[in-house]
């Protein structure tokens, strides 16, 4: 179980004023998660560097829209809409070049434990995950299980209404688009474009949906049913 004295917390994404490229870089830490936030125009080269507390995490890269092209491990990939790439960085540098206006997320986690034997892991939210009925007919869900952490694509019908008793997993929940007015803590809040909640273990929390498509990334990784990989290929 995660210990912290932290509490859940509404949160905005902060811009970066370090960024190197002609967009916006949003940033998100807390304990265990991080979040950045790329948006980019195109012909651009976004050069990322990680910092040391961080160079050692388990990394998802996912676009949400616009086009990029990077390279890793020797292998160019070009990524777009709902493209996402699971690694663990060898280097601390990251370069990505941007061939049409988007926005992109990094996501890591912190590893618990020793691994061996990891596979790069490179597919779409879409065409790859089974969407499955978590919570009733009104949440269609795309949970990815990847090494120490769980990313979810949630896409909330309008009227969605849910409330989560707590789970001793750490959970950060944004929205790309939509509304919905979300609680916990003993705070409420209204949820939009671009807004976020961390949500700490074993809090209970829920909330209704006027329509709104956004993630869940759980630390440690879910381990219910549910929440493992169905690839479609």
């Amino acid at each position: 179980m995660i210990k912290s004295s932290l509490k859940s917390n509404f949160f905005k994404f902060t811009e970066s004023k370090k960024k190197k490229f002609k967009g916006s870089e949003y940033k998100y830490f807390n304990e265990n998660l991080n979040i950045i936030r790329f948006n980019f125009f195109k012909n651009q080269k976004i050069n990322y560097n990680f910092s040391n507390n961080i160079s050692g995490n388990e990394f998802i890269l996912l676009v949400t829209s616009g086009v990029v092209t990077f390279n890793l491990k020797k292998k160019k990939f070009r990524l777009k809409a709902y493209d996402a790439i699971n690694f663990f960085p060898k280097s601390l540098n990251l370069e990505i070049n941007t061939l049409k206006k988007g926005s992109a997320f990094l996501i890591s986690a912190k590893p618990y434990k020793n691994f061996n034997n990891f596979r790069l892991k490179y597919f779409n939210f879409i065409n790859n995950i089974k969407a499955r009925d978590l919570w009733g007919g009104q949440c269609i869900s795309r949970p990815y299980e990847a090494k120490f952490m769980t990313l979810v694509l949630f896409d909330l019908k309008k009227g969605f209404k849910f409330k989560d008793k707590g789970h001793f997993n750490e959970q950060i929940t944004w929205l790309i688009n939509g509304k919905m007015d979300f609680y916990v803590n003993n705070k409420i809040f209204s949820l939009y474009k671009n807004c976020g909640v961390d949500i700490r273990p074993n809090q209970v929390h829920g909330g209704t949906s006027m329509g709104a498509l956004g993630f869940d990334v759980f630390f440690p990784k879910r381990n219910e049913l549910g929440y493992k990989n169905k690839f479609i290929y």
